[in-house]
């Protein structure tokens, strides 16, 4: 990924969307609105705004619907709302692909949704993103 992209692999390789005021349309986007996001769940779990974070650049990365054409780090922000609330549920990068389409017809009203293998890739790196988040804020034994 070059210098310019909204979306980029950081270099220990998380997920992680380009925040630059400069380039972000306040009428489309809101920074102190996703900022306030961010707190609010790590007020809820410590960690668990990182993990939100890098969910909203994958599936940013991955732009299934075309949404992501210009800075706009947001336009999934209400899939992985949903997503997130339901990582739990799923126990496999195949299951979570489940997850995903679910929720891509619920929120994009689909009337002919696409087969899971087209939510497949995301998915996994979604699963990666969520299996490095656990492992690395996994409760210390007791």
């Amino acid at each position: 990924m070059g210098e310019d992209d909204l979306v980029r692999e950081r270099p220990d390789g998380r997920w992680t969307v380009r925040h630059l005021v400069a380039e972000i349309d306040p009428d489309i986007f809101s920074l102190s609105k996703y900022d306030r996001k961010l707190a609010g769940l790590e007020q809820e779990q410590p960690g668990l705004g990182e993990l939100y974070d890098q969910l909203l650049a994958v599936c940013c990365h991955h732009d299934l619907e075309g949404l992501v054409e210009a800075v706009n780090p947001d336009e999934y922000s209400p899939e992985v709302d949903r997503l997130l609330r339901r990582l739990g549920e799923v126990h496999s990068s195949e299951g979570l692909a489940w997850l995903v389409r679910s929720v891509f017809i619920e929120m994009f009203n689909k009337s002919k949704p696409e087969d899971v293998a087209f939510f497949a890739p995301l998915a996994h790196d979604m699963w990666q993103v969520w299996q490095e988040w656990r492992r690395t804020h996994a409760a210390p034994d007791t």
